[in-house]
């Protein structure tokens, strides 16, 4: 998905700038000619070089916009490859965990690393562009979306900001942070960190809750696997 957006703008981008480098073109052939030194001299062709003026001004927002719709989400491309550094790491520990010949004292390892994953997690979600806007905000990126009072909730908006790139064609110049983190297949990402440290330091003194705790392990892949889809 991210890769297909990315190549839509460079070839947007690449479009708007060889329609303004025309337009330019036209201009200045028209605008050389010695009968438009005055309006009067010739009305229609000072018309055309009037609207061609407002053209280029017009292909030069829609350039702007791309160009900052393409940065923005370069941004966000980059926190997305962050999170699936995080997803891949709490993934090791899980398979880590699962050897039967790990100490409590290496599980107990194990399990605070994976909650340290899931502060990192907020960190990333509450990542700003480089301006002061935050990423995953939606329209509301003026102020942190997410915030940890008795659990992550989200504060963004539910919808991205659309950026007209052309005459006819907007896109968001970013994604919802709670579609991202909180509802996706894997449910509540910053939840999953914490339930599953918690399966990694229970303890398993009998056969029926070792049994229980590779049940619950194996659940914790398939999360973390479907966590990897999503983002």
């Amino acid at each position: 998905m991210r890769v297909t957006q990315s190549m839509l703008y460079r070839q947007t981008l690449a479009s708007m700038q060889q329609r303004q480098e025309n337009l330019v073109q036209s201009q200045n052939q028209i605008a050389s000619g010695v009968r438009l030194l005055q309006a009067k001299d010739d009305p229609a062709g000072m018309s055309r070089v009037m609207r061609n003026d407002d053209r280029t001004t017009e292909l030069a927002r829609y350039s702007d916009n791309i160009r900052g719709v393409a940065s923005r989400l370069g941004f966000a491309e980059s926190e997305l490859d962050g999170v699936t550094d995080l997803i891949h790491r709490g993934r090791e520990l899980m398979l880590a965990g699962a050897n039967s010949t790990q100490s409590d004292e290496a599980l107990n390892a194990l399990a605070n690393e994976m909650r340290s994953l899931g502060s990192d997690l907020l960190r990333v979600a509450n990542a700003s562009d480089g301006q002061g806007k935050f990423l995953f905000a939606g329209q509301d990126d003026d102020s942190a979306p997410f915030v940890n009072a008795a659990g992550i909730a989200y504060q963004g908006a539910s919808s991205a900001r659309q950026i007209p790139i052309d005459g006819q064609t907007l896109v968001a110049n970013g994604i919802v942070g709670d579609e991202l983190f909180l509802n996706g297949p894997a449910g509540d990402l910053f939840a999953m960190f914490g339930d599953l440290a918690d399966v990694l330091e229970t303890p398993h003194p009998d056969a029926a809750t070792t049994s229980q705790r590779n049940s619950d392990i194996a659940a914790g892949l398939e999360r973390f696997d479907a966590a990897l889809g999503h983002v």
